[in-house]
């Protein structure tokens, strides 16, 4: 192994043992006795939580054909923009 590399393991490994030396506090001890004992919230479905937004309900495949949509329009530019540069050339 050469010398700078061994040197860098040597770091790394160090670095590590520190770190797993140190305490970590206990969440435990953080949350108050009124939050402990206070129920789960009720769960939602997501479709339910979603439309709860007031958001419009954008399908994955809606999204894909804007995204499908902007990028031909690009194409579509970037080949006029080149056309028009090599008339400039000619």
């Amino acid at each position: 192994m050469s010398r700078p590399l061994r040197v860098i393991c040597t770091g790394l490994f160090a670095a590590g043992a520190l770190a797993a030396c140190s305490n970590v506090p206990e969440l435990d001890d953080q949350i108050s006795p009124a939050l402990r004992d206070a129920d789960f919230p009720t769960l939602l479905p997501l479709d339910t939580a979603l439309n709860a937004t007031g958001l419009p309900n954008v399908t994955p495949a809606a999204e894909g054909k804007a995204v499908q949509d902007d990028l031909a329009a690009r194409a579509a530019r970037l080949r006029a923009r080149a056309a028009a540069l090599n008339s400039v050339e000619n």
